[in-house]
């Protein structure tokens, strides 16, 4: 398992989600990833679908999905890493090694 992080400092959460969301569909793009799956909540899939075909677009070989907790279990890991890079000291150590990139975005 490698991880990519994507960080975005701001006071509203939405905003913040959408930054880095546009940010993080725009790299997996260029790197050739075609699929994308998302945890989803009910009040930010709309939106997290927005978002993305912002991005994506009608690109034909790129594809996301939302799944709820217990029908992906791969969301389990990732939530863990980002919760342990999030909380840092020994928590973030314990990750750094899967993580292979953090991309730090600002919002335009």
């Amino acid at each position: 398992m490698r991880a990519q992080l994507w960080l975005c400092d701001h006071s509203n959460d939405v905003t913040a989600r959408r930054t880095c969301l546009t940010a993080a569909a725009a790299h997996l793009l260029i790197s050739g990833v075609s699929r994308l799956a998302l945890e989803s909540c009910r009040h930010q899939d709309t939106r997290d679908r927005a978002t993305l075909a912002a991005v994506v677009g009608k690109a034909e070989d790129f594809s996301y999905e939302h799944f709820r907790p217990h029908e992906d279990p791969l969301l389990w890991l990732s939530d863990s890493i980002a919760w342990c890079y999030g909380v840092g000291g020994e928590w973030r150590r314990r990750v750094q090694g899967l993580v292979d990139a953090v991309h730090r975005v600002d919002v335009p």
